[in-house]
């Protein structure tokens, strides 16, 4: 038996009830995150390789990269959403200050907001977009 087995039945045992097991890297929710950190990180791998081969050769790839950059933030903005996408382009172009990566947001109560990874990107967007359905719910039952 595995692992999780295991801990399973001790649970069962200890609670008197049954437990179902669930694999959550099956979820779509994570499949959904993992998608979005492997190309969020991926589209910084292909900026960053570009202005490294800049830097090194003087070759600046920039005139035919453009238009698939373009293509990639229209298609975030689809997705997302304006303010949202803007977000996301921030933390893609971003250059770093320091050798530890973050980028820091303003919120609109100004509070401030630092990712340090793609995986809390991806929680703060998703936390944005929860936020907008709950204001857009809300907006909607406010009936005057």
């Amino acid at each position: 038996m595995n692992r999780a087995q295991d801990y399973k039945e001790l649970l069962e045992n200890i609670l008197k009830t049954s437990l179902e097991l669930y694999n959550m890297q099956n979820s779509p929710n994570f499949q959904r995150k993992k998608l979005f950190i492997e190309a969020i990180e991926n589209i910084m791998l292909l900026n960053h390789k570009s202005e490294e081969l800049y830097q090194n050769t003087g070759i600046n790839l920039l005139e035919w990269e453009n238009n698939y950059f373009k293509i990639i933030e229209q298609l975030l903005e689809l997705c997302f959403g304006s303010e949202i996408a803007e977000i996301i382009n921030v933390y893609i172009y971003a250059e770093p200050e320091t050798d530890e990566y973050q980028v820091e947001y303003t919120m609109k109560d100004k509070s401030t907001v630092i990712i340090k990874t793609t995986e809390e990107l991806y929680d703060f967007v998703m936390n944005l977009i929860s936020s907008e359905i709950e204001d857009e719910s809300n907006n909607f039952l406010d009936i005057e």
